[in-house]
C-alpha cells in the first residue's frame, strides 16, 4: 500500500490494536477505556491550546476534540510524580555526564552535601531553581541512587529503576512510543526525507522466530548487556555537543534540539 492510498483512520486502527491488547490481558473493559480515551483528547487538546499560548475553554476544547461539552472536565496536564521523575533523571544525567561533577577518569564525584552553597545544591540547582534539594535528596535516597556519609553523597546508579512504580514505567513506555511515532511519521510523510534531502530517522528491528528455547536466559543476559553499552556510548557521545554541559558563547539563549535514542527486548515462545 502506498504513502497516497494510506488512510489516518486505518493508520490508527493499527496503533490502537495493541492498547486494546494490553487493555484486555488487564481486565479493562471497553467502557473503561473509551471513558480514558476521552480524557487523554481533552488533556492533549488543553496542552496544545497552552503551547501556543491560547486560552483554554470548554467551547475551543469540543471544537477541537469533537466531543460534547458534557464530557469536558478540567484535567491536570502533568502528573507531579511524572514531573518529578524527568527532573530526577536529569539530576542522574548531569551527575554522571558533566565535569563540573565528574572525576577526570569520567566516574562521578562525591558531593559535598551540607550547607547551603554545597555541591549537591549545585548540582539540583543545574536542573531546576524550583527544586528543593533535601526533596532531592530524600527521593534519591527512597530510591537507592544514593549513599549519604559524613558530609558526601555518593552516586551507586546512573540509572532510574524501572519497576520502581508502575506508573513511572509505563510513563516511560509512552514518552518512548511518543517519540517512535514521531520518527515514522517523519521516515513516511516529510518530504525533505522522501526526497533524499535529509537523512531518515533510525528505526530498526531484528527478529529470529526459531531461536532454540535453552538459549534464551543467555541472550537475554546478551542483549542487556549490549543494550547498556550502546546507550553507555551514546551517553557519552551526545554529552560533547549538550549545551548545558559544554557551554558555548551565546549559547544561554540558544534552544537545542532533544535527541532520543529508546531500545527494548523481548522473548516469547507465544505467537502475537
Amino acid at each position: 500500500m502506498g504513502r497516497a492510498t494510506l488512510k489516518k483512520i486505518d493508520l490508527l486502527q493499527l496503533l490502537l490494536r495493541p492498547v486494546v491488547r494490553f487493555a484486555l490481558r488487564h481486565g479493562i473493559r471497553f467502557q473503561e477505556t473509551l471513558q480514558m480515551l476521552k480524557l487523554c483528547f481533552i488533556e492533549e487538546a488543553e496542552s496544545s491550546l497552552l503551547r501556543t499560548n491560547q486560552k483554554v475553554n470548554k467551547s475551543r476544547l469540543s471544537v477541537i476534540t469533537g466531543l460534547q461539552r458534557k464530557d469536558l472536565e478540567k484535567l491536570e496536564s502533568f502528573s507531579d510524580d511524572s514531573l518529578k521523575t524527568n527532573l530526577v533523571s536529569k539530576i542522574l544525567g548531569n551527575w554522571s555526564l558533566s565535569p563540573d561533577y565528574c572525576q577526570k577518569n569520567g566516574k562521578p564525584k562525591r558531593l559535598n552535601c551540607e550547607g547551603a552553597e554545597s555541591e549537591f545544591v549545585a548540582l539540583v540547582r543545574s536542573v531546576s531553581s524550583d527544586l528543593h534539594p533535601g526533596t532531592v535528596m530524600f527521593e534519591l535516597e527512597r530510591m537507592k541512587l544514593v549513599e549519604r556519609k559524613d558530609g558526601k553523597v555518593t552516586l551507586l546508579s546512573r540509572v532510574m529503576p524501572l519497576g520502581d512504580k508502575p506508573q513511572e514505567t509505563y510513563s516511560l513506555v509512552a514518552d518512548n512510543t511518543d517519540d517512535l511515532l514521531h520518527a515514522v511519521e517523519e521516515n513516511l510523510f516529510d518530504q525533505r526525507i522522501v526526497s533524499k534531502e535529509r537523512l531518515p530517522n533510525l528505526h530498526a528491528s531484528t527478529e529470529f522466530t526459531r531461536i532454540a528455547p535453552e538459549k534464551a536466559d543467555a541472550i537475554r543476559e546478551w542483549l542487556l548487556i549490549e543494550g547498556s553499552r550502546l546507550h553507555k556510548k551514546t551517553r557519552d557521545f551526545l554529552a560533547e555537543h549538550d549545551l548545558d554541559l559544554h557551554p558555548k558563547e551565546g549559547s544561554e539563549t540558544e534552544r537545542g534540539v532533544r535527541v532520543a535514542l529508546s531500545t527494548f527486548s523481548y522473548i516469547t515462545a507465544e505467537d502475537k
